[in-house]
């Protein structure tokens, strides 16, 4: 199929959108999760009939048309403090960062068709496992360097769908993450791609052979989908709960939470939905969202405030501010378990705070500009530093960990959090950055892959949204789940697993096994393309010189 002339550059600008719209609409608000299965493929033809500098700036755009309707729930900070001009930015730079790993899948794969070829069905199936392998790494590096941005991974977009299928594809995070189940979406959409190329040129009317390439995909992914599905009946057998836990969701306006004015109604809101959970029975533990009390939980307000409810004699797990050494310079973002003394049980610090919503990064060279343009409720908070099981005084066979906010978004925490006893996750989050945006849910969707991975249950508690349970196979039942931006509670009963429970693959292994190699050989495939292209420049420029030394007006 012959791509030169405009005709040529029409076709790629319409694959490169069109890429870009399928991955976008796999995601929330659209969650049309089966998008994802063919989504790439427009974007690999693009690849395979261009050269990586071309194949790289096409998927820059589609890495743009994916990335900013994806992120724009970043636009609503500037309704939270941040000057507008400021929030567009961060969304825009954001995206382009983002685009980025995109763009360089791209020109990766475009040397690689250039180097092996797509003529031969062997290569072919060497090929769709390298585009595969590729992916995973990309998104692995781009959910580690630096800070780290491990939002909507690939296989993420499957978290929340309902249909079966999907439902029993992310199973298999269990053995290699998240990513794992990127690489079965990119497998299957490298060989549709190699399908459609086999065919471009082809007669119509003329005998097709079976097509090796789509045969393994199809292989791979089905063989996938009947192990996720037997494991997933396994984890749906009924098992008595043994855990009880109310969850509060204030809905407290993001404006509203650190203005002293609306302390009392904050204070106010909080004894009645906790006072209404008290009545739920068998109750073991009442869950509070992320810095859920107007000021510090140590200060006199908050620990006279919550006497009266503490004599009931239920734990609750309060997200709060951490300012003891404040004269030290250090705040924490914590999640405490106060009991009936009024004293903390346990304290747990944040240890991966938010770039700029949680600490600005080189504060110390632009201190003046970070404070103009830092979203409200900003403070220079200080990370923590290990992760810490909790468990409580009348139940301590029951050991749950918290994670804070987006810490939910990352694998690794979770995975340490378990791997230390937890086997119950607690995500203590905010939300109201978000508000009724597609933010919200895509938050969710991370929070269920930690389930899967661990193969233990989870609790979010939200100040706005989403507030549920999650359980061990990552579905979330009908009566576990509240309605964003709505004051309400609700119990939930849990199984949670002992403290001997085999520990899953992934959460033994982690990354070391799949996706870590697969960012090792995506690093070294991107050096040996930028290499390749450069040395194929150089010796044209050579081979022109050689044949013309005295310039073309000699």
């Amino acid at each position: 199929m012959s791509m030169s002339g405009m005709p040529a550059g029409a076709l790629r600008l319409a694959g490169a959108v069109s890429s870009g719209l399928l991955l976008a609409s796999c995601f929330s608000p659209l969650e049309w999760h089966v998008a994802a299965w063919f989504a790439l493929v427009p974007l690999l033809l693009i690849a395979k009939h261009s050269t990586p500098g071309s194949a790289f700036k096409w998927g820059m755009l589609c890495g743009l048309i994916f990335w900013i309707p994806a992120l724009s729930w970043l636009r609503i900070l500037s309704e939270k403090g941040v000057p507008a001009p400021v929030a567009f930015l961060a969304w825009m730079l954001l995206a382009t960062y983002c685009a980025l790993y995109i763009a360089v899948f791209a020109m990766i794969v475009s040397s690689l068709c250039t180097a092996c070829g797509t003529g031969n069905w062997m290569r072919n199936l060497a090929l769709i496992v390298a585009i595969s392998v590729i992916w995973v790494g990309l998104e692995y590096l781009r959910s580690n360097l630096a800070s780290g941005f491990p939002w909507n991974t690939l296989g993420v977009s499957q978290a929340l769908a309902s249909n079966q299928f999907s439902v029993s594809v992310c199973q298999v995070a269990e053995l290699g993450g998240g990513y794992a189940v990127s690489a079965l979406i990119v497998l299957l959409n490298a060989g549709l791609t190699m399908t459609v190329i086999s065919h471009c040129g082809v007669s119509v009317g003329r005998k097709y052979k079976v097509h090796p390439e789509l045969t393994f995909s199809l292989i791979c992914v089905t063989a996938a989908v009947m192990w996720g599905a037997s494991v997933f009946a396994r984890l749906q057998r009924p098992e008595p709960a043994n855990m009880t836990i109310a969850i509060v969701q204030p809905n407290i306006a993001q404006l509203e939470k650190w203005d002293s004015d609306f302390a009392a109604p904050i204070y106010n809101s909080l004894i009645k939905l906790t006072r209404q959970s008290l009545a739920y029975t068998g109750v073991d533990l009442i869950v509070w969202p992320e810095t859920s009390v107007p000021y510090p939980v140590f200060c006199d307000e908050s620990i006279a405030f919550m006497a009266d409810l503490l004599t009931n004699g239920v734990p609750i797990l309060v997200g709060s501010t951490d300012d003891r050494l404040m004269d030290q310079g250090i705040i924490y973002n914590s999640s405490v378990l106060m009991d009936s003394s009024g004293k903390p049980l346990q304290i747990y610090n944040k240890q991966h705070l938010a770039p700029f919503g949680e600490y600005a990064p080189l504060s110390s060279l632009f201190s003046n500009f970070v404070a103009r343009v830092a979203p409200e409720g900003w403070l220079g908070l200080t990370p923590g530093n290990r992760t810490v099981v909790f468990s409580l005084v009348k139940r301590p066979e029951l050991c749950f960990a918290p994670l804070i906010c987006f810490e939910d978004a990352f694998p690794g925490l979770a995975r340490d959090a378990v791997r230390a006893g937890a086997r119950l996750l607690i995500d203590q989050t905010n939300d109201a950055w978000f508000d009724v945006s597609s933010g919200a849910r895509q938050h969710l969707s991370h929070c269920i892959f930690r389930c899967i991975e661990n193969r233990v249950p989870a609790v979010r508690a939200a100040n706005t949204g989403v507030s549920c349970f999650i359980d061990r196979a990552g579905r979330i039942p009908e009566d576990g789940i509240l309605k964003q931006l709505t004051a309400s509670s609700l119990p939930v009963t849990a199984t949670i697993p002992s403290r001997d429970m085999p520990l899953t693959f992934y959460t033994r292994h982690g990354d070391s096994v799949f996706a870590f190699p697969c960012a090792v050989i995506a690093v070294l495939c991107f050096v040996l393309a930028l290499m390749r292209t450069w040395w194929l420049r150089f010796k044209a420029r050579w081979g022109n010189y050689a044949q013309n030394p005295a310039g073309p007006n000699s």
